[in-house]
């Protein structure tokens, strides 16, 4: 992936364990029969798999727009993933689905 040399593989890896950490406290989430660290790190790489996936495909992609050709490349120093940008999150309500809007 030619484009992704500012993406910050630590960072993002410890902001998908904050969020997987977060997302084990919900019961709908924590599957009983598999233990919470087996599970947790099964989590983390299925997260940090997809967040690759779609930043080497974001760091190419490209608009023509009215015949005028912009490139937008990743750009993750300037994202909404910095540290005074993160919720607490315990602060953060557990997902509770609505029956009714399926």
């Amino acid at each position: 992936m030619p484009r992704l040399e500012g993406f910050a593989a630590e960072s993002s890896r410890a902001a998908i364990a904050e969020f997987v950490d977060w997302l084990l406290l919900d019961p709908m989430y924590n599957v009983r029969a598999v233990p919470d660290g087996v599970e947790r790190a099964v989590y983390i790489n299925c997260f940090e798999l997809l967040t690759n996936l779609l930043a080497g495909a974001l760091s190419t992609f490209e608009v023509d727009l009215m015949g005028r050709d912009d490139v937008d490349t990743l750009n993750t120093r300037h994202s909404n993933l910095n540290p005074g940008n993160l919720k607490d999150p315990n602060t953060l309500l557990p997902f509770i689905p609505i029956p009714t809007a399926l």
